[in-house]
Parts: C-alpha cells; sequence; structure tokens
C-alpha cells in the first residue's frame, strides 16, 4: 500500500520539479501562482520558490520514512503559504500519507477542504482519487466507485483503462477493500485482450472470493457484475455455498437454477448437479417416520431406556427395549426409528444424516445429552427437520425455524424465580452463590438480568469450582466476614482489647473480637443455581455465618434472640429444577424450611393423565417418572397429535411438518399445555414447589407464605 502511493506521490514532484515552477509545469500551468514575496533566512524570495523548497523537504523526510516531520512540514507549508501551488501539492500528499498510516478519517477531511477550496487545479484528480480510495476504506463505496470507475474510463484506450483498472484493483486488495479489488481486477479482465493476462487476473480475483470477501459483498457482487463470465461463475457458485452454509435451501436452490441456465456447461456445472441431486434426496420423506436420537449405552444410558420408554408410551407404543443398533417400531401411521448417539457429538450426527438420508424422516426427537444437542440442532436445521430438542442448553431454537425445544432452560426458571420473588414477595435486593459451570453461569446471568430489569439489585455474589464440598470462604466473603481486619467493628474491638491490662483477659478479649463482628446480610434472597448435592453444602454455611434462611418460627425465634437482631426476617433461598430431590428436602430439613425451586413437572400433579402417565410409568421402570420422562412423553405425544390426531391437517412433508408444530394450540400434555413461541421455544407454564417440614410440596404464589409470616 505504502509503496503504492510513494510512487504516486514521487511522480507528482518529480513532475513539478523537472518542468520548473517559474516556467509553469504540465500540473500547475492552469493555475496563477502566487505574486507574493517572502523573507527566508534573511533572503527574499518569492512565496511559490519557499513554498516549493518546504515541499521538497517534507517528501524528503517521507522517502527517509520519517513520516512524522513530513506530517509537519506539509501542515507548514499550507499553512505559510495556502495562496501557492505548493500549497495544492500539499493538501494531496497529507492526504496520502494520513491514507497510509490507515486514518482514513483524516484524509477524507483534508481532501474534502482542499476540493472545496481549489476544485479546479490541476492537482485536483488526484485529490477526488485519494478522496475516493477514504471513502472506500471507510466503507462508503457508494460515495467512492462513481469516482474511481471515472478514473478507468477516462484513461484513455483499452490498454491503458487496463493499466489502471490493475493499478486501482492492486492499490485496493492493499487496503483490504477486496470487493472493490476484485470489480476492478474483473474490469481489467474485461479490457484484456490477452488470454494468458485474463487468466493471470481471473486467478487474483479468484484467491480474494474464496477466502477475503464476506457474505455481504460476494452478495453485492452476484447482483451487479455480470461479466466477465468467468467471474459470474465464481459469485454463483460462492453465494450458493453461502446459502447453504446459511441453511437457506430455498435461496441456494435459485442460485444453481440461474447459473444452469447461464451455464449449462460451465466449470461447476457438474458440481451444482451434485449438490442438486443430494438435496432432492434429503427433501424426500416417508409420510410418518419420526427419529429418536438418544444415548443407549455409555453413561447416560440410563436415562436415555427412561426416554425411549416415556416416548414409546406418548406414541402408543409397545416399551420395548433398544436391541444394541436400532430400533423400529410402529404403530398406527407412525414409524419410530431410535438410533444410539452414545452421548458423542460424531456419532450423533451420522445418526442424524441417517434418519435423513436412509430412512427419509420426516421430524425428529433430539438427543438431550450436552455434548450432542447443538451438533444435532445445526444439522436438522440445515436439513430442514423439524426438531424437537429435549436439552436445556440455551438458545437452541434459535438456529432457525425448524428447531423447537420442548425443555426446561436455566433462562426460562430464572425469570420465573424473579417474577415470584420480587412480584410476589416483594424482594428487592438478592445475593447469589453459583457454580462456574455452564449452567449456574447461564442462570446467574439471566436471574441478574431479571432483576436489574426490574429495578432489583444484586448486592452479593460469590462462585465457587465444580465438585466443591466444602463453603465456609465463600460464605464469609458473601456477608463481609472473609477479610474481618477490614471491618470497622473488629477495628473498634481490637483498639478496646489493647486497653486491657491483663494478659490473660486481653487474649481471650482479641479472640472474642471476630464473634463480634455480625454478617452484613443486605440481601432479601438467595440465588443457588446447583445440583441438589452441592445445595445441601452451600446451606449449611450460609447459616453458620449467621445468615437466617429458614422461614421455620422456632429457629426464626432462636435466632432473634441469640443475636439481638428482633427484627430480623428470614432470608428466601431460590433454586431451579434441580432442587428437586426428596433427600436434599430431608437433608437440609429446618435451615431448608420456605425454600422455593420451580420446575417443568411434577408427579404429584392429581389431574388424571397425569396420574395415569406416572402410575404406568412407574409399571414399566420401576421409579416414578422425572421432568425429562414427562417433556419427552409430550413430546411423542405432539408428534402423535399432528400425524395421525386432531392436529393432522395435510401434514405430509418437512415444511407442513414444521407449520403444524409451531402452530400447535390446545393440546394438554402432563407438563402443561404445549405451545411454541414464533422462535420454538416451548411456553409450558413451570411449577412452583416449596420445602416444608423436609418434604417437597407444590404450592402456588398466591399461597407463599411471606417473610413476615413467617418470621413471626
Amino acid at each position: 500500500m505504502r509503496g503504492m502511493h510513494m510512487k504516486r506521490s514521487l511522480w507528482i514532484m518529480v513532475l513539478a520539479f523537472t518542468l520548473g515552477v517559474t516556467s509553469g509545469c504540465a500540473l500547475l500551468q492552469s493555475y496563477r501562482p502566487s505574486s507574493r514575496m517572502v523573507t527566508v533566512n534573511g533572503v527574499e524570495i518569492s512565496a511559490e520558490q519557499a513554498g516549493h523548497d518546504l515541499f521538497k523537504e517534507a517528501m524528503d523526510s517521507r522517502q527517509g520514512k520519517n513520516d512524522e516531520t513530513a506530517k509537519h512540514l506539509l501542515a507548514q507549508v499550507i499553512k505559510k503559504y495556502h495562496d501557492t501551488t505548493a500549497a495544492h501539492l500539499a493538501y494531496v500528499e497529507l492526504g496520502r500519507l494520513f491514507l497510509d498510516h490507515q486514518q482514513p478519517e483524516k484524509a477524507q477531511r483534508i481532501l474534502e477542504v482542499f476540493l472545496v477550496k481549489h476544485p479546479y487545479t490541476p492537482a485536483a484528480d488526484e485529490a477526488r482519487y485519494l478522496l475516493a480510495l477514504s471513502q472506500m476504506a471507510q466503507g462508503n463505496t457508494d460515495s467512492a466507485a462513481p469516482q474511481l470507475d471515472t478514473i478507468v474510463e477516462k484513461a484513455g484506450g483499452d490498454a491503458e483503462s487496463k493499466s489502471k483498472a490493475l493499478e486501482l484493483a492492486e492499490e485496493l486488495e492493499e487496503k483490504s477493500q477486496n470487493a472493490q479489488a476484485v470489480r476492478y481486477y474483473a474490469q481489467a479482465h474485461r479490457f484484456s485482450d490477452d488470454l494468458q493476462e485474463q487468466k493471470t487476473i481471473a486467478q487474483k480475483f479468484e484467491s480474494l472470493l474464496e477466502d477475503n470477501v464476506g457474505f455481504t459483498d460476494v452478495r453485492r457482487l452476484y447482483e451487479t457484475e455480470r461479466s466477465p463470465p468467468v467471474l459470474r461463475e465464481l459469485l454463483s457458485m460462492k453465494m450458493a455455498k453461502i446459502h447453504l452454509h446459511l441453511q437457506d435451501q430455498i435461496l441456494a436452490q435459485q442460485v444453481m437454477d440461474q447459473y444452469m441456465r447461464e451455464f449449462p456447461q460451465g466449470r461447476f456445472a457438474s458440481d451444482i448437479k451434485s449438490i442438486q441431486k443430494g438435496l432432492a434426496k434429503q427433501g424426500k420423506v416417508k409420510v410418518g417416520r419420526i427419529g429418536l436420537l438418544l444415548p443407549m449405552s455409555g453413561s447416560l444410558k440410563a436415562y436415555g431406556e427412561r426416554i425411549l420408554t416415556a416416548v414409546q408410551m406418548g406414541l402408543g407404543m409397545d416399551t420395548v427395549p433398544f436391541d444394541g443398533k436400532k430400533l423400529i417400531q410402529t404403530k398406527g401411521a407412525i414409524t419410530l426409528i431410535t438410533l444410539n448417539t452414545r452421548g458423542d457429538a460424531q456419532r450423533a450426527l451420522a445418526a442424524m444424516d441417517q434418519l435423513v438420508n436412509k430412512y427419509q424422516v420426516m421430524g425428529v426427537i433430539g438427543d438431550p445429552a450436552p455434548d450432542t444437542a447443538l451438533p444435532v440442532a445445526l444439522r436438522a436445521q440445515a436439513y430442514q427437520v423439524p426438531l424437537i430438542s429435549l436439552s436445556h442448553r440455551s438458545n437452541l431454537p434459535l438456529l432457525g425455524p425448524y428447531v423447537f425445544r420442548l425443555g426446561l432452560t436455566p433462562e426460562k426458571q430464572a425469570q420465573s424465580l424473579a417474577n415470584i420473588s420480587m412480584d410476589i414477595l416483594g424482594h428487592r435486593r438478592f445475593a447469589i452463590v453459583y457454580p462456574r459451570h455452564q449452567y449456574g453461569l447461564n442462570m446467574m446471568h439471566a436471574f441478574w438480568n431479571a432483576v436489574q430489569s426490574r429495578q432489583g439489585e444484586v448486592t452479593a455474589i460469590e462462585d465457587y469450582g465444580f465438585g466443591q464440598t466444602t463453603f465456609t470462604s465463600e460464605a464469609k466473603k458473601l456477608v463481609g466476614r472473609y477479610f474481618i481486619e477490614s471491618r470497622k467493628e473488629y477495628l473498634d474491638c481490637r483498639k478496646a482489647a489493647f486497653e486491657v491490662e491483663d494478659s490473660y483477659r486481653r487474649k481471650k478479649a482479641f479472640e472474642r473480637c471476630k464473634d463480634q463482628v455480625p454478617p452484613i446480610v443486605d440481601f432479601d434472597a438467595v440465588l443457588i443455581p446447583d445440583q441438589a448435592r452441592t445445595v445441601s453444602y452451600v446451606v449449611p454455611a450460609l447459616v453458620a455465618e449467621d445468615v437466617p434462611v429458614s422461614q421455620d418460627r422456632r429457629t426464626m425465634n432462636i435466632y432473634r434472640k441469640t443475636t439481638g437482631d428482633v427484627a430480623a426476617r428470614p432470608i428466601q433461598l431460590l433454586g431451579g429444577s434441580t432442587w428437586n430431590n426428596d433427600k436434599l428436602a430431608q437433608r437440609l430439613s429446618k435451615n431448608g424450611e420456605g425454600a422455593l425451586f420451580v420446575d417443568g413437572f411434577s408427579s404429584t400433579d392429581a389431574r388424571p393423565m397425569v396420574q395415569k402417565f406416572v402410575e404406568t410409568f412407574k409399571g414399566h421402570v420401576g421409579s416414578a417418572p422425572s421432568r425429562l420422562d414427562a417433556q419427552a412423553y409430550d413430546t411423542a405425544r405432539l408428534f402423535h397429535h399432528v400425524l395421525e390426531g386432531k392436529g393432522n391437517t395435510g401434514v405430509t412433508n418437512r415444511a407442513t411438518l414444521q407449520q403444524a408444530i409451531l402452530t400447535v394450540q390446545g393440546l394438554e400434555g402432563v407438563t402443561g399445555d404445549i405451545v411454541f413461541d414464533a422462535n420454538g421455544e416451548s411456553q409450558n407454564p413451570l411449577l412452583l414447589f416449596q420445602f416444608a417440614k423436609g418434604v417437597i410440596q407444590p404450592t402456588s404464589p398466591e399461597t407463599l407464605v411471606t417473610p413476615e409470616e413467617g418470621g413471626g
């Protein structure tokens, strides 16, 4: 870049001084030189001569790579000799210097000032060229392109225009303005009549298109550049690949169809036909076929077996075991094809390919395993196969219109907890103790955002490592007892202890100081987004630091008497679906009294359909269904509803199946009414639970015991 600019600037300078300032060189002959006289070093000379002497000094500094000095000298030329032709050259060279230093905004400003003052001077054309480059460098292609096009068109014959187009292309490529570089390489290709030269130029714009031009620029080039044919073919193939990558098969097909009309025997014709054949094969479906991806072996096998049973129940099929490789079952109009992913991403993708290309399924129930959920969802959207994922991984439905989720995300739980705690219980200040793993991080961020959106405040927050079992330090930090030496109460106590004369009593006084520092409990509730086992360790650590988390009346009265804080109110414990564990309620006992958590399913739900599902599932598996089992059951019932039941209104392909799922209404499930938002996220209402006397009990916001009541 700098080399090209230096060549152009040197050309101007050499031409000016070769022809001579006083004789009226070609660059300056149409502009009247200044007649002003100035004194330099005690010698009176013309302002023109003085200006050009200073300009030459600036250009010498430029050649010597002392650009800061050159900037200063050029600015002096403009300031001291503004009425001279040297100032015109200084404006142009200062703009060029800013461009070379990746300061296009400054270059644009200085060049625009010059062109406003002197639009018809010989240096104006060069200034317009540099102005166009500065605009291009800032992404203002629409303003820059006409001027650059004019430069090429006015270059003379084809040979001159080709040279100018190549020069511009190389200049733009050096500036990483690759899309515009492609345009001017294309122009050079059109002006060239040498086949070898055309081949060389084509290699240049092909190289740029391969790696250095973004989607938006490729699309603009595709829409505007119709020749040469070699470029048009490259742009068409690039556009088709981009649309396929963006999982938009419809637009990709349109581009490929246009290519085959323009270039039926073209360079990429066989590749296009192969892609089209593959897309056509992917589009074939066997009506009623549903795929099920599960970890049927490995560490997640137990989950896979339970989900398989739930899905079989939801479709009204026999609950037969998985045979090790695949399981194909048919009941009525629906065929279920179950494949094993082992919880591995690559195996899951291979299984997804098999479901689409071999079994030609209409839709898929997705693997809930954390490592497989995202790749399976991406592949489903690429195939445009409706997928209902059971994973709680964040933002899956945002991958595209063919990805749905009937699952419980950390974000959904956090929103619900914030709503209950703030809008129902009136809490405004919160503490968060969270683990540094994905679930904990997602829920922490979502809850914090939900609190802030309601003008609440997170006043204390601590994190901890995965698998940690002791939380003394975290609890102390949460309430300001970890760095105790900075607490005023401690310092005052130490000061008083120093005044005790008896050494033994003084020692005891010092020891009591730590116990006399009260906890800073400046929050109304504390969120602990982690598994039940870890929560059973965190809560006792909080209690040990005098955080009153129990809603039990007797426990609170003892706390008030012990601490002397007669106005103390219980701090509300909050958790997510991972708290739905009977052992946690038992282990926390009175310390967990009144703790609240949300979940998407309750096996104690009194609705007849829920109790029937629970009893039948128990009969097959030997234990009550979990939320994940219930969601799998509802997902299967949804597929049955739209393919064979009352919701079947002409569902014959993947597109109509996708619409049927998106618009389902009035379908009751064991997890609540099944409905999706516009993004494909399920809108099933969450259920609220409370720890009471060591057991988990369903509750509702309307029947909650407020802190005032619980602590009275």
